[in-house]
């Protein structure tokens, strides 16, 4: 994974296969519109030749947009539309199509990370997978088996039947947001950070008939209060540590709950980055501390 900070500037850099899978406000404290942040993205494919391979979500006008510039070999995927060339889903079935011709992949149902966004990054990694001539059967054993990676949305503990979910990786609005997207209701949500002059107007209209209580912390933790009042939602606290957040949670959380640590915001500010943070929620929710 590559940030924008680093593609900013690179001169040399070049990658066999890349793929960028959307393209939402995020660092404007820094790129200032999301014109130039989008930008700013698809320099991950500057120096790419007719030899390379560029791996588009479809279904994100921006970044599809992008394979009008490219030199390389364009591979898009899609949610919802049936490509001719690319990866898409069509009756729960995710398959690969060449020149019209489709092949069966693997069931969504069998793809262990659920999740309309781990659906496209799950489509991406296909993408970057057939770059590398890496065979379909492998693939499909992969995605059955891939349990996730630490802080994106990754199960700590069941605890008096309340799920604890660490996705420290949520460091902005619309990742936030798809986690959010992930739960039907019953969710007791820990969010706030480092101001990147983001709005949280989508984030905030999610929380009705969702959010049990949200507890906000960090320099946002007022902007989002802002909009929780704005958006008619009352049911928000402050804090000034994760470890009162999650003795707030524990305390807020039934049976059936999910406690959800999906921030919205970066780190800085409280922690050096989001590790950190996600391993101060867990060993919190573990009592380790």
């Amino acid at each position: 994974e590559i940030s924008s900070f680093q593609l900013e500037t690179i001169k040399k850099f070049k990658s066999e296969a890349a793929a960028v899978i959307n393209i939402t406000p995020d660092h404007l404290d820094r790129h200032h519109t999301i014109e130039n942040y989008g930008d700013i993205k698809s320099h991950i494919f500057k120096n790419q030749t007719q030899d390379d391979y560029a791996i588009l979500n479809y279904d994100d006008k921006t970044v599809r947009t992008m394979a009008k510039s490219l030199n390389s070999k364009i591979i898009f995927f899609s949610k919802i539309e049936k490509l001719e060339n690319g990866i898409y889903l069509e009756d729960g079935m995710i398959k690969i199509s060449k020149n019209g011709i489709a092949s069966d992949l693997i069931q969504r149902k069998d793809v262990f990370l659920k999740g309309a966004h781990n659906l496209e990054n799950v489509m991406s990694a296909i993408g970057l997978s057939l770059a590398s001539n890496i065979d379909m059967s492998i693939i499909a054993k992969v995605l059955k088996e891939f349990r996730g990676v630490e802080h994106r949305l990754e199960l700590v503990e069941v605890i008096d039947g309340v799920e604890y979910i660490n996705d420290s990786k949520g460091t902005n609005p619309d990742s936030s947001i798809k986690a959010l997207e992930t739960y039907a209701d019953n969710v007791i949500l820990i969010a706030g950070g480092y101001d990147k002059k983001s709005e949280f107007d989508d984030f905030v209209k999610l929380f009705k008939g969702k959010v049990k209580k949200a507890i906000l912390m960090g320099e946002t933790r007022t902007k989002i209060a802002e909009t929780c009042i704005k958006f008619g939602f009352e049911d928000y606290v402050f804090t000034d540590s994760m470890k009162e957040a999650v003795e707030i949670a524990k305390k807020s959380a039934k049976i059936g709950y999910v406690v959800l640590l999906s921030p919205a915001c970066a780190s800085w500010g409280m922690y050096n980055n989001f590790e950190e943070r996600g391993v101060d929620f867990k060993k919190n929710v573990r009592g380790q501390i």
